[in-house]
């Protein structure tokens, strides 16, 4: 495990409605005092997740 904290990571992002998904660098926020920073090694979205974009239900 690394002993720093990366200033960057990559995160999926929707740019527009109904645009597709895009992975880009995001930065790493910083914790506060009272605060935990948590590592993911992979997160999941399921089938509602994507199809909120593509039928508008997002509001």
């Amino acid at each position: 495990m690394p002993e720093t904290i990366p200033t960057t990571q990559e995160a999926v992002w929707i740019e527009s409605l109904k645009g597709a998904w895009v992975v880009r660098p995001n930065t790493v926020p910083t914790p506060e005092a009272g605060e935990v920073l948590v590592r993911l090694e992979a997160a999941r979205l399921n089938l509602v997740d994507w199809k909120i974009n593509d039928y508008d239900f997002g509001g």
